[in-house]
């Protein structure tokens, strides 16, 4: 690992301490400005799972301090930095308990024991964000199906003091129900952008902090892939979301925060022969075989298969379906698809139990099956 001056092109080798052996590392941190460093290390199994701090790194002499480790294999670890860049996280999670240890950026000059958010409870997860002096917190504490949005004062050992957070109606963002499921959390200074999932499509919302309101990105299309691109400064006016469809290329779509119908195409990808208007998609459900379950299905084809169909003549449908490990299929664009359905060939996904479409309850339900 080398750490290069963008503007002398002057490079520094990041050796071990005592050593002219280059530093394997999982990742890489700035503190609060360029005089402290962060770094992740991996095992002999390459499962990350210390947390070092480097001081003098830019000497012959450079101090490493063990900052954090996690010696349970069940337990993946990662590090990263507040949007705000208050503090610096340690987060370690297995598939079902998870926990939170922090270090304030404007203490680590004097201070090198992390805290934790909150202990680590069997089957307890949470994941946490730092804005206005708070912890934004997601998590299924409770036992619930999917992720709550909770907040509580910045402050060590804060579980007993997590409350929903709640609109200006006081009706909670997040409650953990079916009704939709909450998977990221990006803490701005005047808003709060949240990722998740309603009717097995992926969502954005965002919610503002002022006048306590939350909103919906919409979309026209019926099914939909979006999420949010990187950001790295908490002082935006504006996100921007990549965007696509069964049937619309790939997109990036820089949204204004306070005004969410004031839009820019960044960029989109090109697909060369392509005519969007040729082709169609569909969302419905069909009925699950245990005769209460609706199954989501996306559907795409050509105009002129579908002419052909409402004529009442019978066409090859190529049907997929995967269910495992929570991974949802999305209904996103795809050019390997474009053969079948040009020759005439209906493509259907089946968003089937075991994959995460419809929140956690959505993998959980075929267990044993």
């Amino acid at each position: 690992m080398h750490v290069r001056n963008l503007e002398t092109g002057e490079d520094v080798a990041l050796t071990e301490v005592g050593s002219d052996d280059l530093l394997e590392i999982d990742g890489l941190l700035w503190g609060k400005d360029d005089d402290n460093l962060y770094y992740m290390t991996m095992d002999e199994f390459h499962r990350p799972y210390r947390l070092y701090q480097r001081k003098d790194w830019k000497s012959d002499a450079p101090t490493d301090t063990l900052l954090k480790e996690e010696l349970d294999d069940l337990f993946w670890c990662s590090s990263y930095k507040s949007l705000d860049g208050k503090y610096i996280f340690f987060d370690t999670a297995s598939k079902e308990t998870s926990e939170v240890w922090y270090l304030s950026t404007e203490d680590e000059s004097s201070v090198t024991e992390m805290k934790c958010v909150a202990k680590r409870r069997n089957k307890v997860l949470y994941e946490v964000e730092h804005g206005d002096d708070s912890w934004y917190v997601w998590t299924n504490v409770d036992g619930s199906p999917n992720m709550k949005l909770m907040s509580s004062p910045a402050t060590a050992d804060s579980a007993a003091n997590w409350e929903l957070v709640e609109d200006a109606n006081g009706t909670p963002l997040f409650d953990g129900s079916l009704a939709k499921s909450l998977d990221s959390v990006t803490v701005l200074n005047t808003h709060v952008v949240i990722e998740g999932r309603e009717g097995g499509i992926p969502r954005v919302w965002v919610y503002s902090k002022d006048s306590k309101n939350m909103k919906m990105l919409s979309f026209d299309e019926a099914a939909y892939d979006v999420g949010m691109l990187a950001h790295f400064e908490a002082d935006t006016k504006s996100i921007a979301v990549s965007y696509d469809s069964l049937v619309t290329p790939p997109s990036s779509i820089e949204i204004s925060l306070d005004d969410d119908s004031q839009r820019t195409v960044l960029k989109t990808k090109a697909v060369p022969g392509y005519d969007k208007g040729s082709y169609g998609c569909d969302r419905m459900e069909v009925l699950s075989r245990d005769g209460e379950t609706k199954i989501p299905i996306s559907v795409v084809y050509s105009n002129e298969t579908m002419e052909k169909v409402k004529a009442g003549e019978r066409v090859p449908v190529h049907l997929y379906g995967y269910g495992s490990y929570g991974a949802a299929m999305e209904a996103d664009f795809d050019t390997t698809r474009l053969p079948l359905i040009k020759r005439g060939m209906i493509y259907v996904i089946a968003h089937i139990r075991g994959g995460g479409e419809m929140g956690r309850q959505w993998y959980e339900e075929p267990n044993g099956a």
